[in-house]
């Protein structure tokens, strides 16, 4: 019998992305809210999920700690195409490249090459880093360094790692004979 492996859906990686974990500052207080055990005071630092960062920074209660921003984005590819292991990036890089593509293509009057220079950032950054992955799962030690390059990968980037990693082990286990 066949097992397929199944990638994960868009939906799927819509879910991860709106969990991924942005660290912010709080800019003033919050009113007490179910997804925090404390009550968050401007000047604080916290962690929150990528779905509470948009509403509360649209109302001005928080901002990123690090930002993010398209000369941001282009250092990271850079630094990323000069290293051996993925480099540890924000949660959320990827959808906000999305956001920052579909943002830019929505403006009136945007310019072209802008949208152009977003996505290539986007395919630039995204295969510098799976090349790496692809990379770690041929090693045949992988396992004793797995903790290494996982802690390095955003949340969709480790599902696909996962995926790929089991994929791979099956084959290899078929060519092996084993079951």
């Amino acid at each position: 019998m066949m097992h397929v492996i199944l990638p994960p859906s868009s939906d799927d990686l819509q879910i991860l992305r709106n969990l991924a974990r942005i660290n912010v500052l709080i800019k003033k207080d919050l009113p007490e809210h179910p997804e925090f055990p404390w009550r968050l005071k401007r000047g604080m630092e916290a962690s929150i999920p990528a779905w509470l960062y948009e509403t509360l920074e649209k109302s001005g209660f928080v901002e990123r700690k690090e930002p993010i921003d398209v000369r941001v984005i282009e250092v990271m590819l850079h630094k990323e195409q000069m290293t051996t292991r993925p480099l540890k990036m924000p949660d959320d890089t990827y959808s906000w490249l999305k956001r920052e593509i579909e943002r830019t293509r929505e403006e009136k009057g945007s310019d072209p090459l802008e949208v152009r220079r977003l996505v290539s950032n986007l395919f630039d950054l995204s295969s510098a880093r799976l090349r790496k992955i692809v990379r770690y799962l041929l090693l045949s030690h992988v396992d004793n360094m797995e903790w290494r390059i996982l802690d390095n990968l955003t949340p969709e980037e480790r599902v696909l790692y996962l995926v790929l990693r089991e994929i791979i082990d099956k084959w290899r286990m078929d060519l092996r004979g084993e079951k």
